[in-house]
């Protein structure tokens, strides 16, 4: 089916996912409320300064997944996998929302994922929720060589070595 952004919340218009597994540049692309953009900034530069968070990513180029990606493959020191376990309901008029690509991929505005350590993860949603910024936990880092994502029960694994050398050696491939 073909994949469109049927409300601006679905963050799949004008999406690197179209581009390059579909060459489409299609769709309009998500739109930016700046009132929630700033609140989630001011929030997350509070969390920054009391120092809960050990690392930040937005997913505006490439979603979620492509987010998480690239977090594991910067860590710096010994490799970090990570496990999340995403619970997503989509919308009951669009079909194609039923698979992992819409909450894995789509670049809706104003979402960041951040780590946080175990023993400070409740007191970090406490102070968001507080600062009405929606949060939830969506899984943790490990200390594996894997990133798996499960999407309502879909399970998705990935190699970080195969991924790091699609990362690290596109450009090259794209010059040979």
């Amino acid at each position: 089916g073909e994949l469109v952004e049927d409300t601006p919340a679905r963050g799949m218009g004008a999406s690197h996912y179209l581009k390059v597994l579909h060459g489409l540049k299609a769709g309009p692309p998500p739109r930016l409320d700046y009132a929630v953009e700033i609140a989630l900034h001011d929030a997350l530069r509070a969390l920054i300064r009391m120092g809960f968070v050990k690392s930040a990513h937005d997913c505006s180029e490439g979603g979620l997944a492509v987010a998480v990606a690239e977090s594991c493959l910067g860590a710096k020191g010994k490799p970090l996998g990570a496990k999340l376990d995403i619970a997503w309901h989509p919308a009951a008029n669009a079909p194609h929302d039923a698979s992992a690509v819409v909450p894995l991929f789509n670049e809706s505005q104003s979402r960041v994922v951040i780590s946080v350590s175990r023993a400070n993860a409740a007191a970090v949603l406490a102070l968001l929720e507080w600062r009405g910024i929606p949060a939830r936990r969506l899984g943790e880092v490990t200390a594996g060589d894997t990133l798996a994502i499960t999407v309502n029960g879909e399970a998705h694994t990935w190699p970080l070595a195969s991924l790091h050398a699609a990362w690290a050696d596109t450009i090259g491939r794209l010059m040979a």
